[in-house]
């Protein structure tokens, strides 16, 4: 999945014209939750299996194991935001996108969204993504570790 074509997407979504239809913002609203989830299943992958070993069954394994909800719960805990402060960020848009997501999918009757409100969700996503990309080897793998597996103490 290429996380830049998602919110660039997105980006044309919410840009066309002059006056873009609610249709157009929430599909925007969904592909930039999306950009950010792949971001982070990328990550996981790179981290646990390796770059060069791209598209293998064990980096398609850990690609796919990211569980959306799991993932929320991680990033709202604090001992996972005080990571770092990329952390947080990333934490903070994942959350926030995530629930933007299911109002955009999920709520006919609610739309709180204008163009300016998801131009800001795109920009949010990607400086949580480049946040994400600049995390140093050790917390990297960290991170993964932590969104993808159960802590049994």
């Amino acid at each position: 999945m290429n996380v830049d074509h998602l919110l660039a997407a997105a980006d044309a979504l919410a840009n066309q014209g002059r006056r873009p239809r609610v249709t157009d913002l929430r599909r925007a609203v969904s592909a930039i939750y999306y950009g950010l989830f792949h971001a982070l299943a990328l990550h996981c992958a790179k981290q646990l299996i390796g770059v060069t070993k791209h598209q293998t069954p064990a980096w398609r394994r850990v690609y796919r194991s990211l569980d959306h909800g799991k993932a929320k719960d991680e990033f709202m805990k604090g001992s996972t935001r005080t990571l770092d402060p990329s952390v947080a960020i990333f934490a903070d848009a994942f959350v926030v996108l995530q629930e933007a997501r299911h109002t955009a999918d999920y709520d006919p009757a609610r739309f709180p969204f204008s163009r300016r409100h998801v131009v800001s969700l795109i920009a949010q996503a990607r400086g949580a993504i480049a946040g994400l990309t600049a995390l140093n080897p050790d917390l990297a793998a960290e991170l993964a570790t932590i969104v993808l597996f159960k802590n049994r103490r």
